[in-house]
This record gives C-alpha cells, structure tokens and sequence, in this order.
C-alpha cells in the first residue's frame, strides 16, 4: 500500500497528534495503518511485545490505531545522552553510543535499514509518515 505523509512546518506542529486521529479514523474504517516515523529524538521510550524499544509517540499511535506496536514503525530511535552525544536504537536493539558526528557519518547504512522497515509495513498496511518542512527541505520530524 502506499503510504500517507504528514506535513507540518515545524517540530511541535501538531504532526504526532494529528497522525494518531488519523490512525483512528482509519482503524475504524477497517484500514490496517502503520504509525511509522523513520527516525525519533527521544528519551521517552516504550518496549513492544518483540521485545525491542520504540518511541512511545509511535507506541500509542499504533494503539490508536489497534494494531500491535512493532520495532518497524521505528526504526531509527536517538536517546540524547548530553554533550553531543546519542544512543542510538535501531530496529529496537541497542546499537551503540556515539557522538551526532559519528552517527552522521553512517547515515546511509541507517537509511537502509529505514528502507527495509518501510517496506515491510507498506506491504500489508498504509503507512503514516510525519514529517517537518525546515528550510527548504523535508525531514524526519524530532
């Protein structure tokens, strides 16, 4: 299926909000939706029945949207650790500390992996992606 892109002009727009309305909007019209943001800043995190950790904006959008919250509706999860310097999460595993720099210079091996998540939501469920316009260009939304 294809996916629905949320848009907002900034972080704090309203953009995690407005996805879990429509996750249950269209959960109650009998669509099947994957709450799905490539990649998440936050601290705040929640552990799926997988056993991996994903951001809990995704883990209550998927309950709004009354599927099972997965590691592939997030697949990238940043937990800040101050002074530049992240923990990163991919596909809910631990997978290393390391300065913004260092996570950067690998951000086409993350995007991949992004990739891979997405299309095996997009196979069997319409995937929502918020995002933020910054500047002239499209991002993940923090």
């Amino acid at each position: 299926m294809k996916p629905l892109a949320v848009l907002g002009t900034s972080s704090d727009a309203g953009k995690t909000t407005l996805v879990m309305a429509l996750c249950r909007i269209f959960a109650d019209r009998g669509l099947k939706v994957a709450p799905f943001k490539a990649q998440n800043v936050s601290n705040n995190s929640a552990v799926t029945k997988e056993g991996r950790e994903i951001s809990r904006a995704q883990c209550l959008q998927a309950e709004a949207a009354r599927v099972e919250p997965s590691y592939l509706f997030n697949p990238v999860l940043l937990k800040s650790h101050g002074n530049g310097s992240v923990q990163v999460i991919v596909n809910g595993l631990v997978y290393q500390n390391q300065s913004i720099a260092a996570y950067y210079a690998e951000i086409d091996r993350l995007k991949e992996q992004v990739k891979q998540a997405l299309r095996s939501c997009s196979k069997t469920m319409i995937s929502l992606l918020p995002k933020a316009r910054v500047a002239g260009r499209t991002e993940s939304a923090t």
